[in-house]
């Protein structure tokens, strides 16, 4: 289905948690946005082995793809 096409996707539903996802000429670059008043942590699933890089914001670890985002905040991460 097309869920299981997509490169990246929450691992579980977050309300107002947004996740935008651009391919780029080596990979892709996703832009999260939380759109809650409370901290939300969550990981990211992929059926991709890439490489990640945050490029802004704060709170990704990459060895657990765990994403631990603060109200209206946004991250983005770079994969390759």
């Amino acid at each position: 289905g097309v869920i299981k096409d997509l490169p990246f996707q929450f691992g579980s539903f977050h309300e107002n948690c947004f996740m935008h996802t651009l391919k780029t000429a080596n990979g892709y670059i996703t832009v999260v946005v939380n759109g809650n008043n409370t901290v939300e942590k969550f990981g990211i699933v992929s059926n991709k082995q890439l490489n990640s890089k945050l490029l802004y914001g704060d709170g990704w670890n990459p060895k657990l793809n765990l994403l631990t985002i603060n109200a209206n905040e946004t991250v983005v991460i770079k994969w390759d």
